[in-house]
């Protein structure tokens, strides 16, 4: 008797890809939607569906992942450039200067 292999659903990964990848979250949602699927397709016993499911919830997996990252770059990437490159420094002047006036620790 010859087992046939269960296909993978990566529903971690799709839930994953959903909580932290803002700009991939919409591949996220298909992803986590083509999972279910190859949940279901599975449970039904039609496994080659259930590869060819699995494979493409990997391919959206993999866009959405690398759409996240480029997002998050992006974003570190402006608030860096921002932080650099502002006129007002009267925040980091006044904590050389020992200044309370933004000092958290201190209150006012």
């Amino acid at each position: 008797m010859m087992r046939s292999i269960q296909p993978k659903d990566y529903f971690k990964q799709a839930v994953a890809i959903i909580m932290c990848c803002w700009l991939g979250f919409p591949l996220g949602v298909a992803a986590l939607l083509q999972s279910k699927k190859v949940r279901h397709l599975t449970v039904d016993g039609e496994l080659t569906q259930a590869q060819e499911a699995s494979r493409l919830t990997r391919t959206l997996l993999f866009i959405g992942l690398a759409l996240g990252l480029v997002g998050w770059s992006l974003l570190v990437t402006v608030v860096l450039i921002y932080c650099l490159t502002t006129e007002d420094q009267s925040a980091v002047e006044s904590l050389q200067n020992n200044d309370d006036k933004y000092n958290i620790f201190v209150p006012n």
